[in-house]
């Protein structure tokens, strides 16, 4: 019969737990028991392709591996310290799909996407008709319009929200005064805020749109 899982591995998350009976880190180490945390995810995720392996499923089950965010830490200097997940390190998520009949050769989604993208392909890869609340692409769609993608993070007191459009990138502190601009194909790092070479109006009109 169908079906439909959904793992949550939390280990990987602070403060970077994993079980007695597997490899432990150097428990001072915030950076070795994240590592840790993230090889007991890997073999958790093991467990389960052979699960399904072992039941006959894995030419039957799409699989979908996918992160909420990338990599947090980052040595870079930022123009807003704490906002730290607002930034391309953290922005690239990673995202694997599995199924061997679907995906014989294997491939590559070769567009900026973001987790509104999830549903609209988990839809197509399956067969199933769209639904028209859904604001994401499929990823299997090779015709799409290029289109804006909204970024939102929070950290603590400090929240951005604001969005990617090509290779611009606009972060608006919310209750705030803050602004961060960047030309990412010149400056994929964002280690140059433009946004300190705008006028009073400018700053207005982009934080307005952000």
């Amino acid at each position: 019969e169908r079906f439909v899982a959904v793992v949550i591995p939390i280990a990987a998350h602070y403060p970077f737990s994993t079980p007695p009976d597997t490899p432990q880190a150097d428990r001072d180490s915030k950076m070795e028991r994240f590592l840790a945390a993230v090889r007991y995810v890997d073999l958790v995720f093991d467990g389960l392709m052979k699960g399904l392996e072992a039941r006959g499923l894995d030419d039957d089950t799409l699989v979908i591996f996918l992160a909420d965010h990338g990599a947090p830490f980052s040595k870079a200097v930022r123009a807003t310290r704490g906002a730290r997940l607002a930034y391309e390190n953290n922005l690239s998520v990673p995202a694997v799909m599995f199924n061997p009949r679907l995906f014989p050769q294997g491939g590559r989604f070769g567009r900026p996407s973001s987790h509104l993208d999830l549903m609209p392909t988990i839809l197509d890869a399956l067969g199933l008709a769209e639904d028209p609340r859904h604001r994401g692409q499929s990823l299997l769609q090779e015709s799409v319009e290029p289109r804006r993608i909204f970024v939102g993070a929070l950290n603590g007191p400090l929240m951005l929200t604001g969005f990617i459009d090509g290779d611009r990138k606009v972060l608006a502190q919310r209750g705030g005064r803050g602004l961060e601009a960047f030309d990412l194909a010149r400056d994929p790092f964002e280690q140059d805020n433009l946004a300190g070479g705008f006028n009073a109006d400018e700053v207005a009109r982009e934080r307005a749109e952000a």
